[in-house]
C-alpha cells in the first residue's frame, strides 16, 4: 500500500531532482518542491535566445513526470535535518531528503524567475533575440562553455560572410585559456581556432567589473535589462571596448540559502554540501545531495546531475531495505568531460584527458539537438507550457 511507503522529499526540480524523483516514484511516496512551474532545459538556452521559437520546447511542464508522487510549487525557506519549511508556512517531514537546489547563473542561461506566464516568457526571448539582431557589436563577459556556445549560435544566425548581418563579437575572459583550465590543450586549441574562424575577438587574463545591478540579478535569479545601447566598456587592465550590447556569462552562485543555517558545518566555501560517494550529506544517513549543490570535484553539468540522481536513488532504495552505508552504490567522480556545441553543425567533446571527439560526432551527440527532444521525453512528453 502507498501509505506504507517511505516518504522521499526532493528539493529542486532541475536535472538531478527530476531524475531522482522519477526513479523513486514507483517505490516511495515522492514529493518534489520546486519554485518554477516548469522544468527549464538550460542546455538549449544558448540557442533559444537567437531562435526564440525554441523557448516553447525548453520550458517543459512537470505534470507527466510522476505517476504516483506530487509536486508542490513554492519557495523553500529553511531545510533542517528533520523538517522543510516553505514560504507559505507549510512544513514538510520526510524519511529521506534529497537536496537538489542547484546553482544559478544569469538569465537567459537560467530561467528568469520573474517571467512566469507563457506570454511573458515568449516575449522575453523574442525581445532578447531582437536586441541581438539590432546590435552591431556584442561584448560577452566570460569565456566558459556557455559563452563559447552562445557566440557560436549568434554567428550561425548572423554569418560573418553576410556583411549586413554580421556582428563584431568580443569575449573578455579572466582565465588564461577559454572554457576551463582543466581541459586538455587539444580541446582548448580547437575552441580557440573555432572562435578565430568566427571572427570573435578573445581577450584573456582580463576582467570587466560586474555592476551591483547585475549582481542583484544573479542573487535573485532575475533577468538583466537587455537593451541595445552603444557604450564603451573598460577592462581592469584598461582595454576599451565599444559594444551595443553586453551579455554576462560569468558568475555562478550555489543556491544554499535554504540549508545554510542548519548545514553550515558540512558546507564548503562555495556553499556546496559535503557528500560521500553515495551522495549522502556528511553526518546523515537519510539526507542526500545531488547536482550543483554538492562538493564533488567535477564539472557541474546536466550529465553529472543525472548520474548523481541514479546513484542517490539506488542508495535510498538500498538503505530503506536495511543495507549499511558501506554497501550502498557509489558515484565515480568524473574527470574533465565536456561536450561543447559550436552551433548546430559543429562542436568538440572531451571524453578523457587524452581523447576528444571531433565535430561530426559532437554534432550527432549534442550540437544538432541540444538534447531538447530527449528531455521532453524524459519528462514523459507533456503538452507544451507555451502555446
Amino acid at each position: 500500500m502507498s501509505s506504507e511507503r517511505k516518504r522521499v522529499l526532493v528539493i529542486g526540480g532541475g536535472y538531478g531532482g527530476c531524475e531522482v524523483a522519477k526513479q523513486l516514484d514507483s517505490k516511495f511516496n515522492v514529493t518534489v518542491v520546486e519554485r518554477k512551474q516548469t522544468f527549464f532545459h538550460s542546455v538549449a538556452s544558448v540557442r533559444a535566445v537567437v531562435e526564440p521559437e525554441l523557448a516553447k520546447k525548453i520550458y517543459i511542464p512537470y505534470d507527466k513526470l510522476l505517476k504516483n508522487g506530487k509536486f508542490i510549487f513554492g519557495t523553500v525557506l529553511e531545510i533542517s535535518p528533520t523538517l522543510v519549511k516553505l514560504e507559505n508556512g507549510q512544513e514538510l517531514t520526510f524519511d529521506y531528503l534529497v537536496i537538489a537546489t542547484g546553482s544559478n547563473v544569469l538569465a537567459p542561461f537560467k530561467a528568469p524567475l520573474e517571467k512566469k506566464t507563457g506570454d511573458e516568457i515568449q516575449s522575453y526571448f523574442q525581445n532578447f533575440s531582437q536586441q541581438i539582431r539590432e546590435a552591431k557589436s556584442i561584448l560577452v563577459v566570460g569565456g566558459g562553455a556557455v559563452a563559447c556556445e552562445f557566440v557560436s549560435e549568434i554567428v550561425e544566425k548572423y554569418p560573418i560572410k553576410e556583411i549586413e548581418l554580421a556582428k563584431k563579437i568580443t569575449i573578455v575572459h579572466s582565465g588564461s585559456k577559454l572554457i576551463n583550465p582543466k581541459m586538455s590543450d587539444k580541446f582548448t586549441n580547437v575552441v580557440s581556432k573555432a572562435m578565430k574562424k568566427r571572427n570573435i575577438e578573445v581577450i584573456l587574463n582580463d576582467r570587466i567589473t560586474m555592476p551591483e545591478e547585475i549582481k542583484s540579478n544573479l542573487l535573485n535569479q532575475t533577468s538583466p535589462n537587455i537593451q541595445v545601447s552603444s557604450q564603451t566598456y573598460t577592462t581592469e587592465k584598461g582595454v576599451q571596448i565599444q559594444a551595443d550590447l553586453i551579455i554576462w556569462t560569468v558568475g555562478i552562485k550555489t543556491n544554499s540559502e535554504s540549508y545554510q543555517s542548519h548545514f553550515s558545518n558540512v558546507m564548503n566555501q562555495s556553499g556546496q554540501l559535503k557528500v560521500n560517494l553515495s551522495c549522502q550529506v556528511q553526518g546523515y544517513d537519510n539526507i542526500f545531495a545531488i547536482g550543483d549543490c554538492t562538493d564533488f570535484d567535477e564539472f557541474k553539468t546536466a550529465y553529472n546531475a543525472g548520474y548523481h540522481a541514479a546513484v542517490a536513488s539506488k542508495a535510498i532504495e538500498a538503505h530503506s531495505k536495511g543495507k549499511n552505508n558501506e554497501k550502498l552504490p557509489k558515484h565515480k567522480v568524473s574527470g574533465p568531460i565536456l561536450g561543447l556545441s559550436l552551433g548546430p553543425q559543429d562542436g568538440i567533446t572531451q571524453i578523457s584527458p587524452t581523447m576528444c571527439l571531433g565535430s561530426f560526432p559532437t554534432k550527432l551527440i549534442k550540437s544538432k539537438s541540444l538534447f531538447v527532444d530527449r528531455y521532453i521525453s524524459q519528462l514523459n512528453n507533456p503538452k507544451p507550457f507555451i502555446q
